[in-house]
């Protein structure tokens, strides 16, 4: 973010989440300092737990996951389904909603290089992040709304 921040002026990041205490991977306070470091303080928010996370969303314009592990990430299928393109790590639960450069983009889970490329096309291309995140939108409805789900249960006793 610091890279990408440099060169572009209007860039924000909001995280959404908390970490607890005793959790072990729990990069929380880690986050805080490097913003302090690189004094991005007014370009990072923090926004901890969040019950309304539905009102937050459409107020973005890319959703980042970079996760080393995932099971079914309920926040991507949030996230796609108000139409925001996904950068995400090419891990498994990430891997099974995202379709790399369909409705967003997959990244190895250990280059922040790639991971920084990205993100920068993202930034630099409304025109591709409106591709991805209508088709990331369509795909959510067609597989996971509650018509979909419906219709794949039904499947079960027709079968």
């Amino acid at each position: 973010f610091a890279k990408l921040a440099s060169e572009h002026s209007s860039l924000r990041l909001v995280l959404v989440g908390q970490g607890f205490p005793q959790d072990p991977n729990n990069t929380e306070k880690k986050c805080k300092d490097l913003v302090r470091q690189y004094g991005l303080q007014e370009r990072v928010k923090f926004l901890g737990y969040r019950g309304d996370v539905q009102n937050i969303l459409p107020c973005l314009d890319i959703f980042c996951l970079p996760s080393l592990r995932e099971g079914l990430p309920m926040a991507v299928l949030e996230a796609m389904a108000c139409g925001l393109p996904v950068l995400g790590t090419d891990v498994y639960g990430i891997r099974i909603i995202v379709d790399h450069e369909q409705n967003g983009i997959l990244v190895k889970s250990d280059d922040l290089p790639e991971f920084t490329h990205a993100l920068g096309c993202l930034i630099s291309d409304p025109t591709l992040r409106n591709k991805l995140g209508n088709k990331a939108r369509k795909d959510v409805e067609d597989a996971y709304s509650l018509n979909a789900f419906v219709v794949q249960y039904s499947q079960l006793f027709v079968s």
